[in-house]
């Protein structure tokens, strides 16, 4: 089999949408999508999906993506809505992957990927033309998709993300790669470090980026999160401007709560949406 259309690893996926499910907080909705897919592994009837059927699944995954898009465009602000949405991708892409899985082919056509390819595929046919087709397995795109979906979740920054990273890395690398298994491993144990050291600058600096206003009583950059100063020593700083005003209308009622955002998850002197 060319390696442009070799599949992961058997479970490497199921174990990758786990593990997605955990970084973002949707474990229940990462189990069942794992064992939609796993599934496959131990039903035997499959459907014989065509080039038309890879396209239909291409633009139901693409209406997905746009009705989340728009929702979450909808929902919260624009500085965070790009990274909300690629979280879900691994849910988006699904009709996909299940077209890959439960497939009789190891592979799908690369220009059913495109809407302009499909009408160029319908011509050369009409003419009687040939196509010059790139095939790919779609498991292998999905895999890094829910791998960078995973990091963008809101656990991400817990201690378990790295290890669980290295050991999806290493169980790719060491099925696709039989020799020098020992110097394979000491080069992923040193990858793993230098991705530890910059998990924590990264961190850091997205700290001092997003909350340079923190103690100060300014709004920050990222308006899902709002810094406290509990446990911190000396004399909270609060800002005198007047950022607005309410004023009554003559006849109106004054209401009993003002709200400008909730919060209701609280992490590491931060609460967060």
């Amino acid at each position: 089999m060319p390696p442009e259309v070799q599949p992961p690893p058997r479970l490497l996926l199921g174990a990758t949408l786990l593990f997605w499910g955990a970084m973002s907080g949707n474990a229940l909705l990462g189990l069942i999508a794992a064992l939609l897919m796993e599934g496959a592994n131990w039903i035997r009837f499959r459907w014989d999906f065509d080039h038309t059927a890879c396209s239909r699944a291409w633009r139901i995954s693409m209406l997905l993506t746009l009705v989340a898009g728009a929702l979450i465009w909808l929902d919260g602000d624009r500085y965070t809505a790009l990274p909300k949405l690629m979280i879900w991708l691994p849910i988006l892409l699904l009709p996909l992957q299940f077209i890959q899985s439960y497939g009789l082919r190891d592979y799908m056509p690369l220009n059913s990927l495109s809407f302009f390819s499909e009408l160029h595929r319908q011509r050369n046919r009409r003419l009687g033309l040939s196509d010059s087709v790139i095939h790919f397995n779609f498991g292998n795109p999905y895999f890094i998709v829910a791998v960078i979906a995973a990091s963008l979740g809101r656990n991400s920054d817990s201690w378990n993300f790295l290890p669980g990273l290295m050991a999806l890395g290493a169980w790719l690398v060491f099925s696709r790669v039989k020799a020098r298994p020992f110097a394979l491993a000491v080069v992923i144990l040193l990858a793993g470090v230098v991705g530890f050291g910059g998990q924590i600058g990264m961190s850091s600096l997205h700290d001092w980026v997003t909350n340079r206003s923190y103690g100060t009583g300014q709004p920050s950059t990222d308006l899902t999160v709002s810094k406290t100063n509990i446990g911190s020593l000396g004399k909270i700083k609060q800002s005198p401007e007047m950022l607005w005003r309410l004023k009554i209308t003559e006849g109106g009622r004054v209401p009993r709560l003002l709200r400008l955002a909730t919060y209701n998850r609280y992490k590491h002197t931060s609460w967060r949406m």
